[in-house]
């Protein structure tokens, strides 16, 4: 695989001996994936997915913006991030813990696919959407989804991931004393392997309420408890191509 600013060179040994320790698939459709394990941003242009086979989610992958659909993307993250999976996997080998019942679902389960040879990523928001409308539980704020780290006032090394390189002034961050050079390990109660995992725990976050994080400051484990104002999720929503459609509920 290969993003447009950065293409993987085909002798980048580090990367084909990690690839060699997973097993990989390439979704191209959504027309049959089950959305009850793979929840992800639905307007992304790419968002990769690393899980064992008792469908348990290490991490995800991916991420962007409306300045650029790469630009929370690199090779180096990538692989840092397949080197964490590796590792959180061997640890869930010894533990084994409970695998949690799961019952797949599918687009066809919960809307009506209108008649597309392939069905894109985009349109699941759309039918997800249509559903609520016909449900009366649509609310306009469940536009913004996966908000940005910089939503509560960190900004995130694009390489590393988890790793605050900025604290936003008068932010929920800043007022609860995050720290440039903290590391995140859990975001709500979602395990922080890749910025991928932040925006996971974003989405779950209250539209209003408190969020507690954890993190790593200079090997000293931390938590702390973030306020959200009515709001914060707001962001540029203009890149989004399941939007077309909303455009009468912002104005």
């Amino acid at each position: 695989m290969g993003f447009d600013e950065q293409v993987v060179r085909p002798d980048d040994r580090e990367l084909v001996e990690l690839e060699s320790q997973f097993v990989c698939v390439r979704i191209l459709r959504m027309n049959d994936v089950d959305l009850a394990l793979f929840q992800f941003d639905y307007d992304l242009t790419w968002m990769g997915f690393f899980l064992n086979s008792d469908h348990r989610i290490y991490s995800r992958y991916g991420g962007r913006d409306g300045k650029s659909d790469e630009g929370r993307l690199s090779i180096k993250g990538l692989k840092l991030t397949m080197k964490r999976v590796l590792e959180a996997h061997k640890d869930n080998a010894k533990k084994k813990p409970a695998v949690a019942p799961h019952k797949p679902k599918r687009p066809k389960d919960l809307f009506a696919v209108k008649g597309k040879d392939c069905m894109h990523c985009h349109q699941v928001w759309e039918g997800l959407r249509d559903r609520q409308r016909e449900e009366k539980t649509f609310d306009p704020a469940t536009l913004y989804v996966y908000p940005l780290p910089e939503n509560i006032g960190v900004e995130l090394d694009v390489h590393a991931g988890n790793r605050v390189t900025k604290v936003l002034a008068n932010s929920p961050a800043a007022q609860a004393k995050l720290e440039a050079g903290d590391e995140l390990r859990r975001v709500g109660g979602v395990n922080v392997l890749a910025q991928g995992d932040v925006q996971w725990g974003l989405h779950n976050a209250p539209l209003k309420g408190m969020l507690t994080v954890e993190v790593v400051r200079m090997g000293e484990a931390r938590s702390m408890t973030l306020e959200l104002p009515a709001g914060w999720r707001k962001t540029d929503l203009d890149w989004r191509q399941s939007i077309l459609q909303e455009a009468k509920f912002l104005k």
